[in-house]
């Protein structure tokens, strides 16, 4: 039998800085990785299910920000 060759998914890096950026970084991963549900989440962080709303909002805000600058970054280059 021939070995095949995968390559482990990478893991989930959260941002080194503090604060706001690693709050809202676990809030998407527990969110889109792990699919659990506000209450859920607020639970794990000890926050209040709006707190998690907030900040999910904002989260989704820079990542679309960023990724719409990567993305147009790798047209210019075609």
């Amino acid at each position: 039998m021939q070995a095949t060759s995968r390559t482990a998914p990478r893991p989930i890096r959260l941002p080194s800085a503090g604060g706001a950026a690693r709050t809202a970084a676990r809030i998407l991963v527990y969110r889109y990785w792990n699919e659990l549900g506000t209450a859920e989440i607020a639970a794990l962080m000890e926050l209040s299910s709006g707190a998690v709303w907030v900040n999910l909002h904002r989260a989704r805000q820079t990542f679309k920000r960023h990724f719409t600058t990567l993305t147009e970054g790798s047209r210019a280059h075609r």
